[in-house]
């Protein structure tokens, strides 16, 4: 997956691999991976603060929303904890309306 994000977006930026800690503690390190993109990007900088209402109408687009959402804001942790193996989805985002939304929906 990272070979794939370097060869995707580094036609379009600089990709920066950065090692960190993870602030949570499920494991220990991480990378993560930043671009800086071209200006022709900026289409996606405007995004909606809400769900549209078309979308949780729809059961169906609510699921391909949440899929698009959760592809783009989401990241699984696979840990060992123990004798336990932990999978965690984590959603890092910052879209208050948007998560509440998924949360009522």
């Amino acid at each position: 997956m990272l070979e794939l994000f370097d060869k995707v977006f580094s036609a379009y930026g600089h990709v920066l691999a950065i090692p960190s800690r993870h602030r949570e503690g499920v494991v220990e390190f991480q990378w993560r991976r930043i671009v800086a993109l071209d200006k022709s990007f900026s289409f996606l900088i405007t995004k909606p603060h809400r769900i549209p209402e078309n979308i949780i109408k729809d059961e169906y687009l609510f699921m391909l929303f949440l899929a698009a959402y959760v592809d783009c804001e989401g990241c699984l942790v696979i840990a060992r904890d123990d004798q336990k193996l932990k999978f965690v989805l984590e959603i890092d985002a910052e879209d208050a309306q948007i998560l509440k939304g998924i949360i009522v929906n």
